[in-house]
């Protein structure tokens, strides 16, 4: 029995030597997977700070866009603003609707031009060519230039 003793004795000490050791390994690489995730978060954390700081960024510089557009609209509108009432004060009420009433005239005139001859020339073509084409050239491209010269509003600066 004493050779047993002898035997496991030091057995039992170097058992618990390596199980501690075992322990405190196993520790350390838990110790080490609670610094990586920490350290991932931390990493999340600054990564998620800089996407808020770039958005921040791009909200101030669309912020200074329309900031500025709206500025570019509404000094427009003034201009016009005030040509309008830079030209109502130095015309006579009677030349103003004139004026305001010469396309709403010639259109009317030009389109009208334009079915007439398309109707009265029906039957001799080679008149019918010439004036139909000239009239019809004229018609479209007056209609054409006075609505395409329309300044283009949005519905905003209403």
């Amino acid at each position: 029995m004493d050779w047993l003793l002898a035997l496991f004795g030091p057995a039992g000490g170097l058992t618990g030597l390596i199980g501690g050791a075992v322990s405190a390994w196993f520790k350390m690489k838990a110790a080490e997977r609670d610094r990586d995730a920490k350290r991932e978060l931390r990493e999340l954390d600054i990564e998620m700070a800089k996407l808020r700081m770039q958005e921040a960024a791009q909200e101030t510089e669309n912020e200074i866009q329309l900031a500025d557009t709206v500025g570019q609209w509404n000094a427009r509108q003034a201009s016009f603003s005030a040509a309008a009432a830079a030209a109502q004060a130095t015309t006579s009420q009677w030349v103003a609707d004139l004026r305001s009433a010469t396309r709403p005239i010639l259109t009317f005139t030009l389109v009208g031009l334009a079915g007439l001859t398309a109707w009265a020339y029906r039957d001799n073509a080679a008149v019918e060519d010439y004036v139909s084409t000239a009239i019809l050239y004229m018609a479209t491209t007056a209609v054409g230039w006075w609505f395409g010269e329309r300044g283009v509003q949005p519905r905003w600066a209403k």
